[in-house]
């Protein structure tokens, strides 16, 4: 079991979560990008698939996102004139389990609105989203798309 911290090509930090039994799972900290997931199969030689992977983005365009994996989406459904968009504020890692109780790994990403967990088991993976409400309408007119 593993948690270690890079960056990839373009410096962009990220997290890579390994189980016991080699199930991995990639993360780009400042977006949440689930950006690569490698579950244990049965059906590859070598048990191990890369079932959820992102392309990059074009190479005359610095500034675009890369294409696949999980991203983190919030639209203010409270509002008509608001459109699903990438989560607009930059996370930063607020805290790491790698529980040897469980079996399991995870990343807990923090901003302003709220918190972004990913979680890697043995045979799945899990993200949650945890707002914070500090408007005067209820949290329940956002929808998360994660």
């Amino acid at each position: 079991m593993c948690i270690k911290f890079s960056e990839s090509g373009n410096v962009v930090p990220l997290v890579e979560l390994t189980v016991r039994n080699g199930s991995s799972l990639r993360l780009r900290i400042p977006d949440g990008l689930v950006n690569s997931y490698k579950p244990e199969v049965n059906w590859k030689d070598d048990e191990f698939e890369e079932v959820l992977y992102t392309l990059p983005a074009a190479v005359s365009d610095s500034s675009a996102n890369p294409k696949g994996g999980i991203g983190l989406v919030i639209n203010d459904v409270s509002d008509p004139a608001s459109k699903l968009s990438p989560f607009s504020t930059q996370l930063t890692v607020k805290d790491v389990d790698d529980s040897d109780a469980i079996d399991a790994q995870q990343v807990e990403l923090s901003c302003t609105s709220g918190n972004y967990v990913v979680s890697l088991y043995p045979e799945s993976m899990a993200t949650a989203v945890l707002l914070n409400n500090n408007g005067p309408q209820a949290c329940f007119s956002y929808q998360c798309n994660a």
